[in-house]
Parts: C-alpha cells; structure tokens; sequence
C-alpha cells in the first residue's frame, strides 16, 4: 500500500468526525420537528430531548422513540366533537340562531386558516433554522481547527511517518505560517537538508537558532548544512560548538560527536 493512502486510526477518525457531527445535527433537528409536531412534550422537554439527541444520538434516540410511544399527543380536536345527541340537539339550535352569521363566518374561516398554515410551516423552520445554526458553528470550527497550528504539526509528523517528504515540508511551513515557532523552524530544516537543499535548510536552521531553539545538536546539524555548501570553515566552527555541549561530554559520546570531532580533526 503506497505512503498516500495509509490512513491510521486517528486520521480516520479525524476524517469521519465532520461526517458524525453531520448526522447528530440531523438527529437531533429531527427530534425537534418531531416533539413539535407530536404536541405532547413540554417546551423544556422538546428542547432536552433536542439537545441531548444532538450530544448522544445513538443513545438518545431510542430512548426518545419509545417516550414518544407512551406519551400522549395533544387533542386539539376534541372540543369540535359532540358526545352525545343532547349535545348535537344544542349544536343544531344554535346553528339556527346564527344563520345569518353565515356569510361573516365563512369569511372569518378563510381568514383564520392562514394562522393555521402558518403554525404548521412553523414545524419546520424552528428545525431548519435550528440545524443550519449548527452547522454553520460546525463548519466555522471545524475550518478553524483544520488550520491550526497543532493540526498542521500533526499531519506533518504523520506524512514524515510515512516518508513523504514534500508534504511534511508543506505542513512545516503552513505551521509557521500560523505561528513563529523555533521548533517547527528546526524539524523544516532537517527536512529540507534530508531532501539535499542545503542553502534552504541553513537559512531555516539559523533562523531556528536565532529563534532560541535549545536543541543541542542544532549546531551539528548546522555544521552539516555549511559542509554541504563546501563551506567548510564555518562548518568546523559550528562542528566544534556543539563538541562543546553536554552531549558530548557524555560517556560515551553519541555518533554525531564522534562525526563532529572527525571533520574538526581531519587535515
């Protein structure tokens, strides 16, 4: 499998969090529209139902498709309905006094079906708003966090794991583009000295030691760069600096002092 395509456990996850952020706003807008429409929750209770829907839907939603089921609907049509024949011997007498109201309440009925209409679109917008406020804030924080200086470190360390070269540089630069780091200075460096751009790697490694970078082979790494360029003088001056620190007053010394001493020594 090529470097381009492996994808570790934490790449994965990062890739599908938009996706599972996505489906809990749809969960949990649906709950919304749903406990409205339903009539038989509370306003506090159609809105802990949303929210909670929306942080735990594969938890929350069965547990609300079942309140759903013993929760009783709201009867709005109940008053229109008469009982018993007394009742409908009242409601015929009383359509008899008020025929000549006819005319007026068929006007008034046209009329008092907008409201209606409008309740019912109502359903529907409070959910859509509600889902397209969300997923404005989501997709605001998830471009902010995909540009943060962490996130550019991260999938920088993650391309080098995997060798390729030319985006772990890109993800260097991209992090420094976002903040002045001596440490990012110094790992894009190496980078670039790896790669065989030595006059771009000793600008990034001085800039990285100008920087207060506390790394105490960077004077090695330097040197490396300098000798690359057939400048070799000031390679000796920065080979004998780091001879000088404590890492290779260590018993015994690490390979690269033992490199370091041999370009000091050589005729």
């Amino acid at each position: 499998m090529s470097g381009a395509w492996q994808l570790s456990v934490g790449d994965l996850s990062e890739t599908l969090r938009p996706a599972f952020y996505v489906l809990s706003v749809a969960a949990s807008a649906w709950v919304l529209a749903s406990a409205r429409r339903h009539g038989g929750f509370r306003p506090f209770a159609v809105w802990a139902w949303t929210l909670s829907a929306f942080i735990f839907p594969a938890i929350v939603l069965p547990l609300y498709l079942v309140a759903r089921m013993y929760t009783p609907r709201a009867d709005t049509s109940s008053t229109d309905l008469h009982p018993n024949d007394e009742d409908a011997e009242e409601s015929a007498q009383t359509s008899d006094e008020t025929s000549d109201e006819t005319s007026v309440s068929a006007d008034s009925g046209e009329q008092e079906e907008t409201p209606a209409r409008k309740a019912k679109g109502s359903r529907f917008v409070v959910p859509l708003l509600y889902a397209g406020a969300l997923l404005l804030i989501g997709a605001f924080s998830f471009y902010q966090d995909y540009r943060s200086f962490d996130a550019h470190l991260a999938r920088g360390a993650q391309a080098k794991l995997y060798g390729q070269r030319e985006r772990t540089m890109a993800e260097y630069r991209a992090a420094l583009g976002v903040r002045e780091d001596a440490h990012t200075r110094k790992l894009l460096g190496l980078e670039l000295l790896e790669a065989g751009r030595a006059e771009e790697a000793l600008a990034e490694l001085r800039a990285a030691e100008a920087s207060g970078e506390t790394d105490e082979t960077l004077s090695y790494h330097v040197g490396s760069a300098l000798e690359a360029l057939g400048r070799g003088g000031e390679a000796v001056t920065s080979y004998t600096k780091f001879l000088r620190s404590g890492l290779c007053a260590r018993t015994p010394p690490s390979a690269s002092c033992e490199t370091a001493r041999a370009r000091v020594t050589r005729p």
